[in-house]
């Protein structure tokens, strides 16, 4: 296309850095296993959360929900939430990395969270907010548009594409639970330019896409997810992406397909590191 629509959800606002948050052990026996886990490695390129492999297959029937019906696209956000929580909690916990759900604010209009206002202007998308772990979105917004953003049902009116793009924003969680969210920070504030904060920026957000293929391939045969639907999820994700005139904080239409996709055909965390890849698969 000529023209992008709209631009997926930002991983955090720039003005709130992703606070860790500590863990603590209940119990002897508990604390005395974790004392023999080998320390978590939260760096960009060697990350813990590489080894976690595939996720599981996840029995989740995506339903019939009407993507402008504001009632009905919530309880589908909040059901398949459910799915992408038993998902990577195996995950995660397999790689001995402690897992917390997030939390959903689901409005059907104008909201605002610690992050800033949702959606964001001229923006259709949701976003993850950090410092509170949730996700943030506009049913109204997605659907029909804002501002100068277009809703993603002028590019999809099927709800697994709302699926997907949930799941992108869950992959922000993945990496705030994992540590790439707090490295990549780290290394946001030490950038000596914007040109390097928003090469940081693109490589975490297509790294989320990477997760969100690997989510709607688990979920794929249960959603369902039939030929011509998974046709239609890789052509939502190359519609995604920097706009012509915008900072190219989320990468490009083509390359934001290509990460979803590798996702969904790889299908491991391994193969969703981004920070290791060439500049150009990442522009």
């Amino acid at each position: 296309m000529a023209f992008v629509f709209l631009i997926v959800g930002a991983a955090m606002s720039d003005a709130s850095s992703p606070a860790g948050r500590p863990q603590s052990a209940e119990g002897g026996v508990k604390k005395a296993v974790q004392e023999q886990r080998a320390p978590l490695d939260t760096s960009l390129k060697e990350n813990t959360v590489y080894s976690a492999g595939s996720l599981p297959r996840t029995r989740c029937p995506g339903g019939r929900a009407d993507v402008f019906d504001h009632d009905q696209i919530k309880a589908h956000i909040l059901k398949t939430a459910t799915c992408m929580d038993q998902a990577w909690q195996a995950a995660l916990g397999k790689a001995g990395i402690p897992f917390e759900p997030p939390k959903w604010v689901i409005a059907p209009g104008e909201g605002r969270g610690p992050c800033g206002d949702f959606p964001q202007a001229d923006s259709a998308a949701p976003y993850y907010c950090p410092r509170t772990m949730s996700v943030y979105a506009s049913t109204g917004a997605m659907a029909n548009g804002n501002g100068e953003s277009t809703g993603y049902a002028r590019i999809s009116t099927w709800h697994g594409t709302y699926t997907a793009m949930m799941s992108h924003e869950y992959g922000h969680h993945v990496q705030q639970l994992s540590g790439l969210a707090q490295a990549r920070w780290d290394r946001t504030l030490a950038a000596a330019s914007e040109t390097q904060r928003l090469a940081l920026s693109r490589r975490l957000e297509l790294q989320a896409n990477c997760f969100a293929g690997m989510f709607m391939r688990a979920v794929a045969p249960s959603y369902p997810v039939p030929a011509e639907r998974r046709r239609d999820l890789f052509a939502f994700w190359g519609n995604l992406g920097d706009q012509r005139g915008r900072p190219r904080d989320h990468g490009s239409p083509p390359n934001n397909g290509v990460w979803f996709r590798q996702g969904w055909q790889k299908q491991h965390t391994g193969r969703c590191n981004t920070w290791t890849t060439p500049a150009g698969k990442v522009s």
